[in-house]
């Protein structure tokens, strides 16, 4: 029986969904909330088919067929996150040290790529010979060494004669440039996008960054080889989930709070745990299942956790299937879950569940599971846990309650301050090699695409087709239907004009086509209003203008940002530039219209402008937006963004594979000496106008 006010737990994944819409849509009008449906429904129903080799009753048949699979996936994952080609040397130092009594913590500096340095603390049992089990600690949204979960954890496990290694994540703490804590860095300025854009991925950093301090564990002679684990909380957990996955030299995992089935999560809008094209070599299911063979994983859940999925829906839909795998292995007991009643999104690594997860796969030295029962629930007092701290520090992840509500087993550990586990002598974390902001600053120096104006024509066009390959590549635009009829839905009057609504496309959208009274054979022109609906376009100045100039305008929708199309490696954009051309086929099944004169005016991101590039049906372009505007209640992404598009090309190379089409240029573009050079060299100088942004 379900829990009262609680729906049957087949139900829930939709009752969800219709939440998760009913919130992201509170006041928007109705029209925008139809092409949204529309746009998850489709959505839904093609990530059912990712990855195309999903766990059921017949796959995997066999322990050798499922390795061999588990192998591909790696590299493929390797390849999603964008790991660099090789490892660079560790190059580890130790920076200082501090002596705790029965245990130390070292201040660790090492190389993870040949730009980039982690500096983390390594929490060392003191007083026991080698060979001892070591864990490595992603962190949460906003955490970092210094983190009160994090220092628990480290001292609660060194305690236990384990060894604990806790990076800063890139842009926290001393991979700040500026020394900040709590202020998730990976997400200022935009970071998401811009690595998306350049065709990287900030979460693949720092799932890269935990896989070189599993190097640096196994480069210390004390680390028992066989016992390596990675526990994290919240990002943490996905980071550790994706490090597991990837690297089977992990034998332990806990990914805490935060992990689901991707197939259950359209239309939830999130930050930086969805890497592009993760969809196709696995799901969630897919992900645990690789640690089936070497293993054990544990997750930690809150009955109250909803975000991003509920704790039995997660069973029900990851575990039952990873589980499969795990017991053709023999080892159905190396995968669990464990809810902690009323509470949700805690560090729930720190309760005595966890802990004895770890030593009853990892023998830990100092810790028996006779003593671990015996723990009480609860941190110390907090008197005690806070006394070596100057000050309570500001950011949640300090109070006390987090601990509470984990049920954290009583240990001895007091919290230190930041400044007294830094690696770094103070002012270096500026330097580039450590923040976030030095590796994003080399690396769009290193991939963004660049564009200088060709010498001759001929340079330009051989360059040209080459690289409408590459755009085309990137922008991988979805299967449309073979056949497009478009379905007459509507026909009204408004004022001098008469206005069809027409259906039509992969998402069953319909447009208004919007035509002079008494028009013969009028050109037409593909309308995308900034709004992105077509309900906007009707009534605006842009509209009236064209019709007044004895143009049809086809005004269309466009759809929202939304995060699966990158699991799928696609993005919004591919499905608004589709629809475009779409509404070109849509145009030519209709009579009486000028099609040898069609034109697309666009204000949503780059959509008219890769539409135009790609289709050569578009005779002219006016361009009034560009990608990068902000996310409606999610101010740090950025819509538009095309994955991997800015290392092929830049926006002035987009908007002169126009020539020698009329274009008129309505936004600011850093390259227009070299549009116009282009336009020069094609015998067309006078059909690329700037002009400034009309008034809407």
């Amino acid at each position: 029986m379900p829990r009262p006010n609680q729906l049957p737990i087949r139900l829930l994944p939709l009752a969800i969904l219709g939440l998760l819409v009913a919130v992201a849509t509170a006041g928007e009008p109705p029209e925008p909330q139809r092409v949204r449906a529309a746009f998850y429904e489709h959505l839904r129903a093609r990530v059912a088919q990712f990855p195309g080799r999903q766990i059921d009753e017949r796959f995997p048949s066999s322990r050798g067929q499922w390795l061999a699979h588990a192998e591909e996936v790696r590299k493929r994952l390797r390849s999603i996150f964008h790991f660099p080609p090789r490892d660079v040397p560790l190059e580890a130092r130790v920076a200082g040290r501090i002596d705790r009594g029965d245990f130390a913590i070292e201040k660790v500096i090492y190389r993870a790529e040949a730009d980039s340095f982690v500096t983390a603390n390594l929490y060392v049992p003191q007083g026991l010979a080698g060979p001892l089990p070591a864990i490595v600690c992603p962190s949460g949204h906003g955490g970092s060494k210094s983190t009160p979960y994090n220092q628990y954890f480290g001292q609660m496990y060194a305690k236990a004669g384990c060894l604990v290694l806790v990076p800063d994540p890139i842009g926290e703490e001393e991979r700040d440039e500026k020394f900040r804590l709590g202020i998730r860095g990976h997400r200022l300025e935009h970071r998401i996008d811009r690595c998306q854009t350049l065709g990287i991925s900030t979460i693949g950093k720092m799932v890269y960054d935990i896989i070189r301090g599993v190097d640096y564990l196994l480069s210390r002679g004390e680390v028992d080889p066989r016992r390596i684990g990675c526990v994290g909380h919240s990002l943490g957990g996905t980071v550790a989930e994706y490090a597991t996955a990837v690297d089977p030299r992990i034998t332990l995992s806990m990914p805490t709070a935060y992990t689901c089935n991707m197939h259950e999560i359209v239309g939830e809008l999130s930050c930086c745990w969805r890497p592009v094209g993760l969809l196709l070599a696995a799901n969630d299911p897919e992900l645990f299942a690789l640690g089936a063979a070497s293993c054990a994983t544990l997750v930690p859940a809150g009955e109250a956790d909803r975000t991003p999925m509920d704790p039995e829906i997660f069973k029900r839909t990851t575990i039952a299937k990873a589980r499969r795998v795990y017991e053709l292995f023999g080892r159905g007991d190396c995968l669990a879950v464990h809810v902690t009643p009323e509470a949700g999104h805690h560090p729930f690594q720190l309760n005595r569940v966890a802990l004895a997860w770890v030593e009853r796969h990892f023998d830990l030295p100092r810790l028996t599971a006779a003593d671990i029962e015996k723990l009480p629930d609860g941190p110390p007092p907090p008197e005690s846990l806070m006394a070596e701290l100057p000050e309570p520090f500001a950011d949640k992840s300090w109070q006390i309650g987090r601990f509470v509500d984990a049920r954290a087993a009583r240990c001895d550990v007091r919290l230190l301050p930041a400044e007294v586990l830094r690696c770094l002598a103070p002012g270096d974390e500026a330097r580039p090699e450590y923040g976030m902001a030095g590796w994003m600053a080399a690396r769009e120096q290193q991939l963004a695409a660049t564009f200088t104006a060709p010498e001759s024509l001929h340079e330009w066009e051989t360059a040209r087709g080459a690289l409408l390959k590459q755009i085309g590549a990137v922008l991988n635009l979805p299967e449309r239907p073979k056949t497009l009829r478009p379905e007459v839905v509507n026909t009204m009057a408004r004022g001098d004009a008469q206005v069809v609504e027409l259906k039509y496309g992969l998402l069953g959208l319909s447009s208004y086509l919007i035509r002079p009274k008494n028009a013969v054979r009028p050109p037409v022109a593909i309308y995308l209003h900034e709004s992105r609906t077509k309900e906007q376009a009707l009534k605006s100045a842009r509209t009236a203008g064209l019709l007044s100039e004895g143009s049809a305008v086809l005004a269309i929708d466009c759809v929202p940002f939304e995060e699966t199309t990158y699991l799928l490696g696609m993005s919004p954009t591919a499905y608004n530039v589709s629809h475009v051309i779409e509404s070109l086929e849509a145009l030519e099944q209709l009579g009486d219209l000028d099609l040898k004169r069609i034109a697309c005016v666009g204000e949503v991101d780059d959509v008219a402008l890769l539409a135009a590039a790609l289709d050569e049906r578009i005779g002219r372009l006016t361009v009034s937006a560009a990608a990068g505007s902000r996310v409606p209640n999610q101010g740090y992404r950025q819509n538009g963004v095309v994955p991997g598009l800015g290392a092929v090309a830049t926006r002035g190379q987009l908007l002169a594979l126009l020539a020698p089409r009329p274009v008129r240029i309505e936004t600011k573009e850093a390259d227009r000496e070299a549009i116009e050079a282009v336009y020069r060299l094609a015998g067309a100088a006078d059909r690329a106008e700037f002009v400034s942004p009309e008034p809407r």
